[in-house]
């Protein structure tokens, strides 16, 4: 996940439920970010969505928070690690919260611990 500091603040205010972020990045080419805070919010279209538009790792990503094994096991196969620490981030795992930390992805443990609120 590649997005500018700016475009973060706007999904984790989508996450949260403000509708105008939600507008925001529907309306300004973040189309795949509005789905994935859709699918959070457990929209199985949503899902569906991400996976017929090129972004299965979000859907993915999200399956595998909810403990889905095969979800998490593609996710720790390919070469975006990242995706896979998320997860472990979720599920409280330090040692992939200090993998993040140590490869500068900040915005993504920030993610990863909105997704645990989200989906606990």
């Amino acid at each position: 996940m590649e997005y500018s500091e700016d475009v973060f603040e706007e999904l984790f205010l989508a996450i949260k439920g403000d509708q105008a972020a939600f507008r925001w990045l529907m309306e300004n080419d973040y189309k795949e970010l509005g789905a994935f805070t859709m699918a959070l919010d457990g929209k199985s279209d949503a899902y569906k969505w991400l996976e017929h538009n090129g972004f299965s790792t979000y859907s993915l990503l999200i399956k595998a928070a909810k403990k889905h094994t095969p979800s998490f096991n593609t996710l720790a196969s390919s070469k975006d690690k990242e995706f896979a620490c998320m997860v472990g981030v979720v599920n409280r795992d330090n040692n992939c919260k200090n993998w993040l930390q140590g490869h500068s992805f900040s915005s993504l443990i920030e993610l990863a611990l909105m997704m645990r609120s989200k989906l606990n």
